[in-house]
């Protein structure tokens, strides 16, 4: 299974460390994805996060409801 972790060594330059079912781990640097900076990814994947599970809850209360 490919598993993916980020390292943050020191502030300027994480590290992303991509496992492969076959063993080998490949090490890359995000300097080059640092271009938008990363609090601004956080709170994407975040209100991505919050805008499906607002939905998925506002669908089920929808069945339960039976509306």
């Amino acid at each position: 299974m490919l598993s993916i972790t980020v390292d943050f060594p020191d502030s300027e330059t994480p590290v992303m460390h991509v496992n492969n079912p076959n063993g080998r781990v490949k090490v890359i640097s995000l300097k080059l994805l640092l271009v938008v900076p990363i609090s601004f990814n956080i709170r994407l994947v975040l209100g991505g996060i919050r805008f499906f599970w607002y939905r998925n809850f506002a669908f089920s209360a929808k069945k339960l409801t039976g509306e």
